[in-house]
């Protein structure tokens, strides 16, 4: 079996390093154009693990792409672009890995129906290191949640193919479970990106600083509550005590330098996941009648620093 990696990234990264140091199947990497990555460029992860792998094969253009699954591990800022560039492909299992909600449905509207979409998530913390094709490695939890999106009875031909998955993810994280929904599977994930990302903005904290600090605990704990309130109206259940747990787990020596990615964009210039995070998870509420005003002052918050940010003189 063939694997395709769109965005080699961090996350990208540390799924190609992975999969290529097994062996066990073709690995094709989409990189864009200006990328430095080539096949004479080892990848290798760094921080809490140390593993090396050579490039199988480099391409430039998504009408290069001939893998059976293609994992989705771009931002969600560039979906738009990305999932109209993929409409020519036929009998792929595409697995979005990526924050926010909504991306299955939207990819949908733009890929054939002889294609299988799966919705995944992982809260595995990795960074871009400082050299060429590495990866920083922060936490030993390396979990996997996914769902199959569409079509909810896959065509024979992929079933096969899908009974793979369980092994090809096994390989790259150490913890795997498939869900019944791609509500299950968003929503715990969503309530940490909505919170600690708008909190380690605003607030200007890493990981640890987020743990420490207690306006920022105070935020993070009313953004959660309003993401499990909007989840239980779509039969999500998630712990009340989760998101507590989480921000004390920060409290640890290798999160003192550590940032949440979108934190990571805002200080780099780059945008912002807003419309797959933020404003998917307003429309959702709208929908429920479910009102979530912490949540709408954040992006408010987010939206004035991002107008301060983008309109500083260089």
């Amino acid at each position: 079996m063939k694997i395709s990696i769109i965005g080699i990234g961090a996350i990208g990264g540390y799924i190609a390093a992975h999969l290529l140091k097994h062996h066990q199947n073709q690995v094709q990497l989409l990189v864009k154009t200006d990328s430095t990555l080539s096949t004479s460029t080892p990848l290798f992860v760094t921080g809490l693990t140390q593993l090396s792998a050579t490039i199988d094969e480099v391409i430039y253009d998504t009408h290069q792409l001939n893998g059976d699954v293609i994992f989705v591990t771009t931002k969600s800022t560039a979906n738009d672009t990305l999932f109209k560039s993929l409409s020519h492909l036929k009998h792929k299992i595409f697995i979005i890995l990526q924050n926010g909600i909504g991306a299955e449905a939207k990819l949908a509207k733009y890929i054939d129906k002889s294609n299988t979409i799966i919705g995944a998530i992982s809260n595995i913390k990795v960074t871009k290191g400082k050299q060429i094709g590495e990866v920083v490695l922060h936490s030993h939890f390396r979990n996997l949640v996914y769902a199959v999106v569409q079509p909810s009875q896959p065509p024979l031909q992929q079933q096969n193919k899908l009974a793979f998955l369980p092994t090809l993810f096994k390989s790259i994280f150490n913890d795997v479970h498939a869900l019944k929904n791609i509500y299950q599977v968003r929503f715990p994930k969503l309530m940490i990106n909505i919170a600690c990302n708008a909190a380690s903005i605003i607030h200007d904290k890493t990981f640890y600083g987020l743990a420490h600090n207690q306006k920022s605990r105070k935020m993070i704990h009313s953004l959660s509550e309003e993401v499990r309130q909007v989840s239980q109206c779509y039969g999500v259940t998630i712990k009340a005590n989760m998101m507590e747990d989480i921000i004390n787990s920060f409290n640890a020596p290798q999160y003192k330098d550590v940032y949440f990615s979108m934190k990571q964009d805002f200080d780099s210039g780059l945008p912002l996941e807003m419309k797959y995070v933020f404003y998917h998870f307003i429309q959702l509420a709208e929908k429920a009648n479910i009102p979530v005003p912490a949540t709408r002052h954040a992006i408010l918050e987010l939206r004035n620093r991002l107008q301060t940010r983008d309109s500083a003189p260089l």
